[in-house]
């Protein structure tokens, strides 16, 4: 975890290794997996659910879903396949991409609206910018940062039993690795995905 005063991009740039890669955090973006690795590709430039609809994978790739950021900033530290090994990329359908993750299974999402908890091996640093209200969700003593959707869905979502939905504002710009793999909770509904991940450690102020 990083906070300070410089630009966000410094900050971002000074924690990622030579093996990761930044993107943009703005903006909704599109996956797509591989079903016999199980491995996902994401979106490098931020898109729309019409170019989702338009859009194209090669045969032995299916589309998962299209996603709002919640982040200012994000990188990849390095590819899911282990630490040491450069980001992939490639193009997918006319639209650069990113190997980005594996997630442990492909569980049916949820009815209701409690959250599906999946494991997911993925390098993912988050950067927000300082005077952001974040949404943190709260289970026991662990933290759980929002990485997908915005605070408007809170409002129809439910943490699972024994969390609470909280609110920090930063004073500095912050800088924070998601673990690797990361415990990725999300929920699906018509108003659009909602994700927290972590545990994470909170800003100190």
């Amino acid at each position: 975890m990083i906070q300070g005063t410089k630009p966000l991009e410094e900050l971002m740039k000074d924690a990622l290794p030579e093996t990761g890669q930044m993107i943009k955090g703005t903006g909704m973006y599109m996956e797509c997996m591989d079903p016999a690795t199980l491995l996902i590709w994401m979106s490098i430039e931020p898109t729309s659910p019409e170019d989702f609809k338009l859009w194209t994978p090669e045969p032995n790739l299916v589309k998962t879903g299209i996603g709002k950021a919640a982040m200012d900033m994000a990188a990849f530290r390095h590819d899911p396949t282990g630490p040491g090994t450069p980001v992939q990329t490639r193009t997918i359908g006319d639209r650069p991409c990113l190997q980005v993750a594996k997630p442990s299974e492909m569980p049916v999402p949820r009815q209701d609206n409690l959250p599906t908890l999946i494991t997911v091996v993925k390098a993912h640093t988050l950067g927000f910018e300082a005077g952001r209200t974040l949404t943190i969700m709260t289970i026991g003593d662990e933290h759980f940062i929002e990485v997908i959707g915005d605070a408007q869905r809170d409002k129809e979502i439910q943490p699972p039993p024994g969390g609470a939905f909280n609110k920090i504002t930063l004073k500095k710009h912050w800088v924070v690795d998601l673990p690797y793999p990361a415990a990725t909770y999300f929920w699906l509904s018509p108003g659009g995905a909602r994700s927290f991940q972590g545990p994470v450690s909170l800003p100190s102020d």
